[in-house]
C-alpha cells in the first residue's frame, strides 16, 4: 500500500507532487490536477504523479479522462497494477462509490464503454469490491482483444484467476 506520492525531496518536481497530494487530500481536485500536470511537465509519465492526476480527475468527476490516464499508467507501468493507495491519495470512499455508480451507468455508451469499464474495475480494486472488479473486467473484455497482455494481467492480479485455476486442478 502506497502512503504518499512524493519522495519528500527538495526538487521542484517533488514540491509540485506534494502540493498535488495535499490538494487531493483536501478535496481540491481541480488544483490537485493542476499541480500534478505541472509536475508531469518536469518528469513526463512519472507513475506516482500520473496516479495522482488520475485520482484527482476521479474526484473532479472527469471519469472518462481519469480512465484514460489510469489505463495508460497501467499499460506503461504494469508493476503499478496491484498498488493500493492509502488515505488521502484517493477521493474518500463515498466519492469513489458515487463515481462507480455513475461509471456503471455509462457502460452502455459503446464508444467509451471499455474505458469506463476499466475505471469501474480500478475503483473496485481500490475499494476491495470484487463484484465491481468482475463487472468492470467483464465489460472491458468485450472491448479488448482476447489475448491483450494487460487484460490478462488485470485478470490474474485483480481477480487472482491464476490461483483459482491451480486450486481447481488439484
Amino acid at each position: 500500500q502506497l502512503k504518499t506520492f512524493s519522495a519528500q525531496k527538495s526538487t521542484r518536481f517533488d514540491e509540485l507532487v506534494q502540493l498535488g497530494e495535499q490538494k487531493l487530500a483536501k478535496g481540491d481536485y481541480f488544483d490537485a490536477q493542476r499541480r500534478f500536470n505541472q509536475a508531469l511537465q518536469f518528469i513526463p509519465g512519472h507513475p506516482l504523479a500520473t496516479a495522482g492526476l488520475g485520482h484527482a480527475k476521479i474526484g473532479a468527476g472527469f471519469y472518462l479522462s481519469a480512465g484514460y490516464v489510469l489505463q495508460s499508467l497501467l499499460s506503461f507501468q504494469p508493476e503499478m497494477i496491484d498498488v493500493e493507495y492509502g488515505e488521502g491519495l484517493l477521493p474518500p470512499r463515498i466519492e469513489l462509490v458515487r463515481a462507480a455508480v455513475t461509471v456503471k451507468n455509462r457502460l452502455d455508451v459503446e464508444r467509451d464503454a471499455g474505458t469506463y469499464a476499466f475505471l469501474l474495475a480500478y475503483i473496485g480494486h481500490q475499494l476491495h469490491d470484487q463484484e465491481m472488479v468482475e463487472d468492470g473486467l467483464r465489460v472491458l473484455q468485450m472491448h479488448t482483444d482476447f489475448d491483450d497482455p494487460i487484460m490478462l494481467l488485470l485478470r490474474k492480479i485483480w481477480l487472482e484467476e491464476e490461483f483459482m485455476s491451480e486450486s481447481q486442478d488439484e
